[in-house]
């Protein structure tokens, strides 16, 4: 499972033989890689893998209402999902939109907590992907805490964190 590996700041990379499983709440993802040369043989393998992982979930007790085959899906969770090399992705369009909130607040002298909570948690979402980056938040919250609902200066240290939030968001 993913998940798992994300958690540690690792990195997975699938090849032929590999599958793996991402598990979002309530949703799954199982990921294979099919090859140009094994196109049928590999897909129905990926496909194999899905059902007998949502089985094991709908005996768990869990209400599996979506199994989507191999191709029909382009998006998970909000996420691209990207053949070659397989991975996830912000889509392009979010994550520009994302860094350029970012850094128009990074340029004001002041700023409204309530706008800052609101850029963080779509941030937050894009930073699954990259778990450890999480970490740089424990200013912003801080800041949070004690501002609450108000319109404040930037704190210099919680600028860096917001800048640094702002350059690790790429697609």
């Amino acid at each position: 499972i993913l998940n798992e590996v994300s958690a540690k700041g690792q990195q997975v990379l699938l090849g032929a033989e590999c599958k793996a499983a991402y598990v979002h709440i309530d949703d799954g993802l199982v990921l294979g890689d099919v090859r140009p040369t094994h196109v049928k043989q590999d897909t129905e393998e990926v496909n194999a893998w899905m059902e007998t992982f949502a089985d094991s979930w709908q005996e768990a007790g869990f209400l599996v209402r979506d199994r989507t085959r191999v191709g029909d899906i382009e998006k998970y969770v909000g996420y691209y999902i990207q053949a070659k090399p397989a991975l996830l992705r912000i889509p392009p369009e979010k994550a520009w939109d994302l860094r350029e909130s970012l850094r128009s607040l990074t340029k004001r002298e002041r700023v409204c907590i309530r706008t800052l909570r609101s850029l963080l948690g779509i941030w937050i979402w894009a930073a699954l992907l990259n778990r450890p980056v999480l970490a740089t938040l424990s200013s912003i919250f801080t800041l949070f805490k004690k501002k609450d609902g108000q319109v404040v200066s930037w704190w210099p240290f919680v600028a860096g964190r917001w800048f640094s939030c702002r350059t690790w968001c790429h697609s």
